[in-house]
């Protein structure tokens, strides 16, 4: 099979399953080929293999009729840095939680190449997981405590400016606030109550 053969075979692959599950792709994304300045690099270049992977993606693109602002090509150094493919396979098997013995090197490969766009994509929609976004408050509001530690005044006072901190910065949940007072600033609880009831 000649390359057009090839991406046209590629895309009547891929057609006959989306349609069999009555699904269509509002994204696409692919590998983009790099060149390599090693030894197993400069063969693949000589043989086309680079070429060709960029034709077929092109194909494939093209037959899909996405926009050009739904096709995402990644490096391989992009997506998944430098690790070699066993290290891509653990990734795999860890955040799936299967065995992926069976599967091939580009099998794993485009799993985890779409496992790192879709984490991508998530991140942009929801913004980044609840983890993150309590270490950036929790972060926000010691900084902003310690500030208020800082200035003039006894306790009350200092309690006073964090039940202010609080009621302008709402994105800091109730809950987090608690842990931050008692564990980084040993506030007593019922103080902390007051201060939270004054936010």
């Amino acid at each position: 099979m000649n390359i057009q053969e090839k991406w046209q075979d590629a895309f009547g692959q891929l057609e006959a399953e989306l349609r069999r599950t009555d699904q269509w792709p509002t994204h696409l994304v692919a590998e983009q080929p790099t060149f390599y300045g090693t030894m197993r690099g400069r063969i693949a270049a000589q043989l086309d293999y680079t070429i060709h992977l960029g034709q077929m993606v092109a194909g494939i693109a093209g037959s899909f009729r996405l926009p050009a602002a739904r096709i995402s090509l990644l490096t391989a150094t992009q997506w998944k840095g430098s690790a070699p493919k066993r290290v891509t396979l653990s990734r795999l098997e860890a955040i799936f939680g299967v065995e992926a013995d069976k599967l091939s090197d580009d099998e794993v490969d485009a799993i985890m190449l779409a496992q790192h766009w879709l984490a991508g994509y998530f991140r942009k929609l929801k913004g980044p997981p609840l983890n993150e976004r309590h270490a950036d408050q929790k972060a926000d509001l010691v900084r902003l405590v310690q500030e208020a530690r800082n200035k003039n005044g006894n306790n009350s006072a200092w309690w006073g400016r964090i039940s202010t901190i609080l009621r302008r910065r709402a994105d800091i949940g109730r809950g987090l606030a608690r842990r931050v007072l008692r564990q980084e600033f040993q506030i007593p609880r019922k103080q902390i109550e007051t201060i939270l009831r004054n936010a």
